[in-house]
């Protein structure tokens, strides 16, 4: 200052770099964890030989088109980008997954942010999803399943930083990703259905009076069309798939099984973050809780389909505040902060929550006009 007197802790200049210094601090913090997957990979890269999806990818690879029997056409045209550009060896076929898994850790942390979380919050987070340990296996091989969590992370942040007054404009954005991850597997319309299905249960209509929602659905819709006209051109094969997966190779599970071993998934260390979460009911109005909470408890499903949607209890962070009033550890108050602004996410938890637990059981049913081949 001119006349030698010393900035007020309440200066604007100086809070502002104090928040420019935190979130490049966070931002850091998020990057070593993220650097900490790629390198918990490394060790077994080519320990193990390829999985059986792994040659079926890679034989895709090699006749590129738009749309395949049981995927879409991204899974292909990695494989196909892995071997032109990185080589023909096991190693070059896991290099994209693991960084794939390192992008999950760190857009876990990023959201769990835009959700109001601290920066222990958002360690916490990133934590629980890098040692996973159903990431740590998808992670690992060429899959669909690797890239999933990826695309509905990304949409899950921007639709977040939307509702924390972001510019509308975003949406053109959230399109784009959502319309790459429809390419890479079908079950991202649910969660596109999910956040629209949440909206309309939150009662806030604001975002469709917004054009910029309609032009990214408009844009997700035109990055899909390639492999919808495909799929349309040969008589749906994925619902085909689907169908006789159920009939003929799922084993169905019941709700005590099925949430028994999403716990093994998810490591039984992280339960108290995403239970804690599922069970903080006051945080969301009640209706739309419940709804989430049974879909998720009752529907038979496939085990490993709670991975996208995983990412997001964990990084909501909301059930620590349950954990701190039921402990009175005064230590996990820093974490509980992220509990405030719950009322105005609950529409994006649902989105995460509520539709992949029915995907797998209604989707044929949805599409039940269109006639199943055998």
């Amino acid at each position: 200052m001119m006349d030698g007197s010393f900035p007020s802790a309440a200066s604007p200049t100086l809070i502002r770099t104090r928040a420019q210094e935190g979130a490049v601090s966070t931002t850091a913090m998020l990057c070593v964890l993220a650097g900490l997957s790629i390198v918990i990979h490394l060790p077994g890269i080519a320990r193990y030989g390829f999985f059986r999806d792994e040659l079926y990818y890679i034989a895709c690879s090699e006749h590129l088109a738009w749309g395949y029997v049981d995927q879409p056409p991204l899974i292909a045209l990695i494989a196909w980008m892995s071997r032109h550009v990185l080589g023909n060896s096991l190693v070059a076929f896991r290099v994209l997954p693991i960084l794939a898994g390192a992008v999950t850790v760190y857009l876990t942390g990023w959201l769990a942010g835009e959700l109001g979380g601290s920066k222990l919050a958002q360690f916490v987070a990133a934590l629980a999803i890098l040692f996973a340990p159903l990431y740590l296996a998808f992670d690992s091989i060429l899959t669909m399943n690797a890239f999933e969590p990826v695309f509905w992370l990304a949409c899950a942040c921007i639709a977040a930083r939307i509702a924390n007054g972001g510019s509308p404009k975003l949406w053109l954005l959230f399109g784009l990703i959502s319309g790459v991850g429809l390419e890479n597997k079908h079950t991202m319309a649910v969660f596109g259905f999910g956040v629209v299905l949440g909206l309309l249960l939150s009662r806030d209509l604001r975002p469709f009076r917004s054009r910029w929602i309609w032009i990214g659905g408009l844009i997700a819709l035109a990055v899909a069309a390639p492999n919808l006209v495909w799929e349309t051109r040969h008589g749906w094969p994925q619902i085909t798939v689907v169908r006789n997966a159920q009939l003929l190779k799922n084993e169905p599970v019941g709700p005590l099984r099925f949430l028994g071993e999403q716990v093994l998934f998810y490591s039984p260390i992280a339960l108290p973050l995403w239970l804690g979460g599922l069970a903080r009911r006051e945080a969301v109005p009640l209706p739309r809780m419940g709804v989430s909470d049974r879909a998720c408890s009752f529907h038979h499903r496939r085990r490993e389909n709670l991975l996208s949607n995983g990412c997001v209890p964990d990084a909501d962070g909301r059930g620590w505040r349950r954990i701190r009033k039921d402990l009175g550890d005064s230590r996990l108050e820093a974490v509980s902060n992220c509990v405030s602004r719950a009322d105005r996410f609950g529409w994006l938890v649902d989105a995460t929550i509520w539709c992949p637990a029915a995907a797998d059981k209604h989707v044929p049913e949805i599409f039940g006009h269109v006639a199943l081949r055998t």
